[in-house]
């Protein structure tokens, strides 16, 4: 499986993390990632540490689920940029909810995991969609 690519750029709104999944293979991966953070709180997966994502203009990536709700999502640019994306459970499976929603659909398309106004990051899913 090729790896799930987490990008970071400076967007339209400001700085986003656009999240590219091709395959069914990758969907499930994101799929049980989101699962995994909606199942309880104190839940840490450091996406830079997996074989199953790719880095690109971030150098470090942490998924959390807390007990508050929600937090959302934080990027630190000390010299290179890290990001630590943490949330409430429910958070997490309106996360899973849009996912699954979307990959569901067999077609390309997009959705925004976080809240702009609120996060520093516009998080987006994107499923087989290219890159123009």
């Amino acid at each position: 499986m090729d790896p799930i690519v987490f990008d970071l750029y400076d967007g339209a709104y400001g700085p986003t993390l656009r999240i590219d999944v091709h395959t069914t293979p990758q969907a499930l991966v994101v799929n049980e990632t989101l699962r995994r953070l909606a199942s309880k709180p104190g839940v840490k997966i450091p996406v830079h540490e997996s074989d199953s994502y790719s880095l690109s203009g971030v150098e470090l990536v942490s998924l959390e689920s807390t007990e508050a709700e929600p937090v959302g999502s934080r990027i630190q640019r000390p010299q290179s940029a890290t990001l630590q994306w943490a949330m409430g459970q429910d958070e997490w499976r309106r996360c899973l909810a849009l996912a699954e929603h979307l990959f569901d659909l067999e077609r390309p398309g997009h959705q925004y995991l976080t809240t702009q106004g609120r996060d520093d990051v516009v998080v987006e899913l994107a499923y087989r969609e290219s890159r123009g």
